[in-house]
């Protein structure tokens, strides 16, 4: 008997999350970068410069828990939260991607600077283009331009 209630409320919740899915759909990253992110890359770019460090990880939650922070650290959250950026991967070689995982579950969506306009995920004019151009939808990497130079929004699905 209490088997049978699981599998009801686990039916039930799967075809929940579906119904959500499909009416609810997922918000592309806008091509138009907000101001903070832009503030944001140029403080990152400035600490890049200044730090002999190839590769570094930020998660905003964790670095806003940290007992002491430094005057860049604190201006990179509140720049960070005026984004609505949760992650920020920084990277030497001249590439900063700033994540948004509010949808994570869902796409993963994107922003990167790049000095050298190199990406990895493939660029193309209109990602909303390039995803309904494709047969199998479960898995793709594109990134679009934004609209300042080196910037691009990116989604991933796989």
């Amino acid at each position: 008997m209490i088997y049978m209630k699981k599998k009801k409320l686990l039916l039930i919740a799967g075809a929940f999350i579906l119904w959500a899915y499909y009416f609810f759909p997922v918000p592309e990253p806008n091509p138009e970068l907000p101001k903070p992110l832009l503030k944001l890359n140029q403080l990152l770019l400035n600490k890049i410069a200044n730090s002999p460090k190839a590769y570094e990880d930020y998660w905003i939650n964790d670095l806003s828990r940290k007992r002491k922070l430094t005057d860049v650290e604190f201006k990179m959250i509140e720049l960070a939260d005026q984004a609505d950026i949760h992650r920020i991967l920084l990277s030497s070689a001249s590439a900063v991607y700033f994540t948004d995982y509010f949808y994570y579950y869902f796409t993963n969506r994107y922003y990167v600077y790049s000095a050298n306009d190199y990406t990895e995920a493939t660029q193309v004019p209109s990602i909303d283009q390039a995803i309904e151009q494709l047969e199998d939808k479960s898995i793709y990497h594109f990134c679009e331009p934004a609209d300042h130079p080196h910037w691009f929004v990116c989604v991933s699905e796989d």
